[in-house]
């Protein structure tokens, strides 16, 4: 997967081989998109857990 943004302009994408695309206008917007493409973010094991 590889990500890259245009912030100011409103242009953020995320692309995955030859067939997954997908466009946003905010990085929220990525997270939620990815996110109903099924994609899930990684745990990186940063910050406070939960008990």
């Amino acid at each position: 997967m590889a990500f890259t943004a245009d912030a100011t302009a409103g242009r953020w994408f995320a692309v995955r081989g030859k067939d997954f695309f997908v466009r946003a206008v905010s990085g929220i917007d990525l997270r939620d998109k990815l996110i109903a493409a099924g994609l899930r973010p990684r745990e990186t094991g940063v910050g406070p857990v939960a008990q």
